[in-house]
């Protein structure tokens, strides 16, 4: 198999490429600089970028090419095993980011209380996205992004809308 080392010139034009698809939602675009930015967890970011650009093939296709082997993302027809389950630093990483990012103890205790009756069957997983995607992270469109990472999967029998997220 011939492989094609990948150039800067041919990262430049994929990030133009991801900014003139998303030329009429500049957030989009933002946040996908952002993962690209954040880039420590691969299958975190990873997870971010497929949520991001659902709907968008040709982007996940371009971004497939900068990634190793093991890592491209697979398409809904195409996978045959299931998502990786999320690892407790990760999830540790993504609490300190929302208390960093919320900066008011108010809301970060109200994230945590509803987080806490999710846990304990006293919120159904729907109640809670609505409540964290649509309240409390409602201008912080990378949190939501992120937030959907760690929600039930869709094959333990809950789905969301990620269109919501965009």
């Amino acid at each position: 198999m011939v492989t094609t080392r990948l150039t800067m010139i041919d990262a430049h034009e994929y990030i133009c490429t991801v900014k003139d698809t998303f030329q009429d939602n500049r957030e989009m675009y933002d946040t996908f600089l952002m993962v690209m930015k954040d880039f420590r967890t691969t299958s975190l970011a990873i997870a971010k970028v497929k949520d991001l650009f659902k709907g968008h093939r040709e982007l996940i296709l371009g971004f497939n090419k900068f990634m190793p082997e093991d890592y491209k993302i697979t398409f809904e027809s195409d996978e045959q095993h299931e998502k990786p389950p999320v690892k407790f630093v990760e999830a540790i990483d993504f609490v300190k980011k929302v208390k960093a990012t919320l900066q008011n103890d108010h809301a970060f205790g109200s994230f945590l209380e509803i987080m806490q009756m999710f846990r304990q069957n006293k919120k159904s997983a729907d109640e809670v996205y609505h409540e964290v995607c649509d309240g409390l992270f409602r201008d912080q469109p990378e949190l939501r992004v992120e937030f959907t990472y760690f929600l039930p999967r869709p094959e333990m029998g809950w789905k969301y809308n990620l269109n919501k997220l965009g």
